[in-house]
């Protein structure tokens, strides 16, 4: 087959062209991906992390919040993070002013807040020659942006040698208020040196 000069500047720009369209197809085709939408159990969490523990520092790099936990998982469909054997600790210039700690956690994100539950224990620390103070309960809400705490349960409190009992609570840590909601039954010793 002998293709005259003249015909060659028509033929090559549509052989060209019939092989760079194989040549897209070829690539098409290669590079497709087919994806299969896979639905998650939910009864099963989606993510689990063991062991975790967290520092958030100040401008100043000084501790101000810590958290420990066993395991935090996180379901589908959900925002809330959920923990196993949490432990937090607020801190003020670097010295732990606040701890709580429990068997359960879960972590309600858009609500902002922490609902303890199971063998709850919140300490403060003593500060300034104070008195360490501890309250133990079923289930403590902890609202995060107005830094309240709370609890409709009983409650088992000790400051210093005192301790006593109610049935629950309400904690500001802006003003550093507790306000027990019920009759108090309770044992004070006057602890002044």
């Amino acid at each position: 087959m002998n293709i005259s000069s003249r015909m060659m500047p028509l033929v090559f720009p549509m052989v060209l062209a019939v092989l760079m369209g194989g040549m897209t197809f070829w690539l098409n085709r290669a590079t497709d991906v087919n994806v299969e939408t896979t639905l998650l159990d939910l009864s099963q969490p989606q993510y689990v992390m063991k062991d975790i523990s967290g520092l958030r520092f100040d401008a100043q790099g000084l501790p101000v919040q810590t958290l420990v936990a066993k395991e935090a998982s996180m379901y589908p469909n959900s925002n809330d993070v959920l923990l196993q054997q949490p432990d937090g600790q607020v801190w003020q210039q670097g010295q732990p002013l606040y701890r709580v700690s429990s068997q359960e956690a879960r972590y309600a994100d858009q609500e902002e807040k922490i609902f303890f539950k199971q063998e709850v224990v919140l300490t403060k620390t003593a500060v300034d020659g104070g008195l360490e103070g501890k309250v133990s309960m079923p289930t403590l809400t902890v609202d995060i942006p107005t830094q309240m705490a709370h609890t409709d349960a009983e409650v088992q409190y000790e400051y210093g040698q005192s301790h006593g009992s109610a049935v629950g609570f309400n904690y500001d840590k802006k003003n550093d208020v507790l306000n027990l909601q019920s009759r108090v039954k309770a044992i004070i010793y006057d602890e002044q040196p």
